[in-house]
């Protein structure tokens, strides 16, 4: 590892499976106490981390649209042979409760994986097992 403004960074490509150890050193009063650490990478039990959001999120889209669209199309039909003028901006209503309902649940479900909210739970016992 080398030291980049701020951060570090590996000297060497890490190869996939991202199955590599490193070693931690602390500089502490009287020295310093270097640590070997193992990381694996462990197979998903599940398919859930295998999802392409962006396929769904795209699909998702889509059918929103058209439901949308046919919500309104119904409401205008109905406000202009039935007299109905408060289907318009029902079906309006409901659209939006749609479409939030889909924005929650992909945002929801994106930001999971982009804040890295599953960490490995073996790794964090690992890690606090060396270091105390």
């Amino acid at each position: 590892m080398v030291a980049c403004d701020g951060y570090l960074e590996s000297k060497e490509e890490i190869p996939e499976r991202h199955d590599f150890t490193a070693l931690v050193s602390i500089d502490r009063i009287g020295g310093t106490s270097t640590y070997s650490v193992d990381f694996h990478e462990h197979e998903h039990e599940h398919g859930a981390a295998h999802r392409d959001n962006n396929m769904r999120a795209a699909i998702t889209h889509v059918l929103a649209d058209a439901a949308v669209s046919m919500l309104v199309i119904i409401g205008l039909l109905f406000g202009r042979f039935l007299g109905w003028t408060w289907m318009d901006p029902a079906a309006g209503f409901i659209g939006a409760i749609v479409i939030a309902a889909w924005a929650y649940s992909l945002v929801r479900d994106t930001s999971a994986v982009l804040l890295d909210m599953n960490p490995d739970h073996k790794m964090v016992e690992k890690m606090r097992g060396v270091f105390h």
